[in-house]
Protein backbone atom coordinates (compact mmCIF):
# COMPACT_ATOMS: atom_id res chain seq x y z
CA UNK A 1 0.00 0.00 0.00
CA UNK A 2 3.00 2.78 0.85
CA UNK A 3 4.50 2.11 -2.64
CA UNK A 4 1.31 3.28 -5.00
CA UNK A 5 1.02 6.12 -2.54
CA UNK A 6 4.66 6.96 -2.71
CA UNK A 7 4.70 7.17 -6.51
CA UNK A 8 1.37 9.08 -6.00
CA UNK A 9 3.29 11.77 -4.28
CA UNK A 10 6.44 11.43 -5.89
CA UNK A 11 4.41 12.30 -9.73
CA UNK A 12 2.71 14.57 -8.01
CA UNK A 13 5.89 16.45 -7.10
CA UNK A 14 7.24 16.06 -10.44
CA UNK A 15 4.18 17.69 -12.45
CA UNK A 16 2.67 20.11 -10.25
CA UNK A 17 5.64 21.52 -8.55
CA UNK A 18 6.88 22.63 -12.29
CA UNK A 19 4.04 24.24 -13.04
CA UNK A 20 3.88 26.65 -9.61
CA UNK A 21 6.77 28.28 -10.98
CA UNK A 22 5.25 29.15 -14.45
CA UNK A 23 3.77 32.63 -15.20
CA UNK A 24 0.96 33.03 -17.15
CA UNK A 25 -0.44 36.15 -16.95
CA UNK A 26 -2.97 35.26 -14.80
CA UNK A 27 -5.38 36.75 -12.15
CA UNK A 28 -3.10 38.18 -10.13
CA UNK A 29 -1.54 40.48 -12.69
CA UNK A 30 -4.91 41.62 -14.00
CA UNK A 31 -6.08 43.08 -10.25
CA UNK A 32 -7.91 46.51 -9.97
CA UNK A 33 -7.40 49.21 -7.33
CA UNK A 34 -10.55 50.36 -6.18
CA UNK A 35 -10.27 52.96 -3.38
CA UNK A 36 -6.84 51.80 -2.21
CA UNK A 37 -8.05 47.82 -2.35
CA UNK A 38 -6.77 45.35 -4.94
CA UNK A 39 -9.38 43.24 -6.09
CA UNK A 40 -8.50 39.81 -7.71
CA UNK A 41 -11.13 37.74 -9.49
CA UNK A 42 -10.77 34.36 -10.35
CA UNK A 43 -13.38 31.68 -11.23
CA UNK A 44 -13.39 28.02 -10.28
CA UNK A 45 -14.84 24.88 -12.46
CA UNK A 46 -15.94 22.37 -10.33
CA UNK A 47 -15.88 18.97 -11.30
CA UNK A 48 -16.88 16.11 -8.87
CA UNK A 49 -18.71 12.78 -9.18
CA UNK A 50 -21.35 13.34 -6.43
CA UNK A 51 -21.48 16.66 -6.66
CA UNK A 52 -21.97 17.21 -10.34
CA UNK A 53 -20.20 19.61 -12.44
CA UNK A 54 -20.94 23.66 -12.25
CA UNK A 55 -18.56 26.45 -11.37
CA UNK A 56 -18.20 29.16 -9.16
CA UNK A 57 -16.24 33.12 -8.29
CA UNK A 58 -13.42 33.74 -5.68
CA UNK A 59 -13.02 37.51 -4.86
CA UNK A 60 -9.96 38.62 -2.98
CA UNK A 61 -9.49 42.31 -1.84
CA UNK A 62 -5.86 43.16 -0.47
CA UNK A 63 -5.58 46.12 1.41
CA UNK A 64 -3.81 47.62 4.01
CA UNK A 65 -5.31 48.52 7.30
CA UNK A 66 -2.69 51.64 8.15
CA UNK A 67 -0.31 53.30 6.44
CA UNK A 68 2.36 54.02 8.98
CA UNK A 69 2.63 50.00 9.44
CA UNK A 70 5.25 48.74 6.89
CA UNK A 71 5.95 45.80 8.24
CA UNK A 72 2.63 43.75 7.88
CA UNK A 73 1.46 42.21 4.76
CA UNK A 74 -1.24 43.23 3.31
CA UNK A 75 -5.07 42.17 4.62
CA UNK A 76 -6.84 40.10 2.70
CA UNK A 77 -10.99 40.35 2.37
CA UNK A 78 -12.31 37.12 0.38
CA UNK A 79 -15.73 36.45 -0.65
CA UNK A 80 -16.48 33.20 -3.04
CA UNK A 81 -19.68 30.86 -4.18
CA UNK A 82 -20.32 28.35 -6.12
CA UNK A 83 -22.91 26.32 -7.31
CA UNK A 84 -23.66 22.55 -9.11
CA UNK A 85 -25.54 20.51 -11.21
CA UNK A 86 -26.73 18.32 -8.15
CA UNK A 87 -28.27 22.12 -6.60
CA UNK A 88 -25.23 21.98 -4.60
CA UNK A 89 -23.96 25.44 -3.48
CA UNK A 90 -21.73 27.48 -1.02
CA UNK A 91 -21.42 30.85 0.25
CA UNK A 92 -18.35 32.13 2.17
CA UNK A 93 -16.76 35.20 3.17
CA UNK A 94 -13.54 35.78 5.00
CA UNK A 95 -10.90 38.30 6.21
CA UNK A 96 -7.26 37.69 7.42
CA UNK A 97 -6.50 40.98 9.33
CA UNK A 98 -2.00 41.51 9.78
CA UNK A 99 -1.64 43.59 12.68
CA UNK A 100 1.01 46.22 14.91
CA UNK A 101 3.56 45.44 12.31
CA UNK A 102 2.57 41.64 11.78
CA UNK A 103 2.29 40.72 15.79
CA UNK A 104 -1.62 40.05 15.44
CA UNK A 105 -2.49 38.38 12.88
CA UNK A 106 -6.30 37.88 13.02
CA UNK A 107 -8.53 35.72 10.63
CA UNK A 108 -12.65 35.58 10.55
CA UNK A 109 -14.93 33.43 8.18
CA UNK A 110 -17.85 32.35 8.04
CA UNK A 111 -20.73 30.74 5.19
CA UNK A 112 -22.86 28.07 3.86
CA UNK A 113 -22.34 24.56 2.73
CA UNK A 114 -25.21 22.83 0.82
CA UNK A 115 -23.81 19.47 -0.77
CA UNK A 116 -26.51 17.17 -2.64
CA UNK A 117 -24.54 14.40 -3.03
CA UNK A 118 -26.06 11.71 -6.11
CA UNK A 119 -24.05 8.81 -7.49
CA UNK A 120 -23.91 5.56 -8.75
CA UNK A 121 -22.38 2.09 -7.21
CA UNK A 122 -22.26 -1.51 -7.68
CA UNK A 123 -23.75 -4.00 -5.51
CA UNK A 124 -23.43 -8.09 -6.31
CA UNK A 125 -23.77 -6.71 -9.85
CA UNK A 126 -26.79 -4.29 -9.12
CA UNK A 127 -26.61 -0.74 -9.47
CA UNK A 128 -27.65 1.31 -6.72
CA UNK A 129 -28.33 4.70 -6.59
CA UNK A 130 -27.79 6.82 -3.83
CA UNK A 131 -28.56 10.41 -2.94
CA UNK A 132 -28.45 12.42 0.34
CA UNK A 133 -27.45 15.83 1.30
CA UNK A 134 -25.06 17.67 3.79
CA UNK A 135 -25.95 21.27 4.83
CA UNK A 136 -23.56 23.44 7.30
CA UNK A 137 -23.04 26.18 8.41
CA UNK A 138 -19.23 27.44 9.06
CA UNK A 139 -17.68 30.15 11.81
CA UNK A 140 -14.49 30.04 12.47
CA UNK A 141 -12.03 32.29 14.23
CA UNK A 142 -8.02 32.10 14.67
CA UNK A 143 -5.89 34.51 16.59
CA UNK A 144 -1.92 34.39 15.84
CA UNK A 145 0.30 36.22 17.99
CA UNK A 146 4.02 36.68 17.12
CA UNK A 147 5.51 35.99 20.85
CA UNK A 148 9.49 35.16 19.82
CA UNK A 149 10.77 36.85 16.58
CA UNK A 150 8.61 35.45 13.71
CA UNK A 151 7.35 32.24 15.91
CA UNK A 152 3.12 32.65 16.30
CA UNK A 153 1.40 31.15 18.68
CA UNK A 154 -2.64 30.24 17.45
CA UNK A 155 -5.84 29.68 18.91
CA UNK A 156 -8.57 28.73 17.18
CA UNK A 157 -12.32 28.91 17.78
CA UNK A 158 -14.31 26.85 15.47
CA UNK A 159 -18.13 26.52 15.12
Amino acid sequence: MRKPILLLLVLNLLIVLPLMAQDFGGAGKKGERVDGVKIVPFPMVIVNPTMGSGGGLTLLGFYTLTKKDTVSPSSVAMVLGGYTSTKSYFGMAGNMFYLAEDTWRLAVFGGRILINHDFDYDVNGDKVNLKYGDNYWLVALSANYSFWERLFGLIIVMS
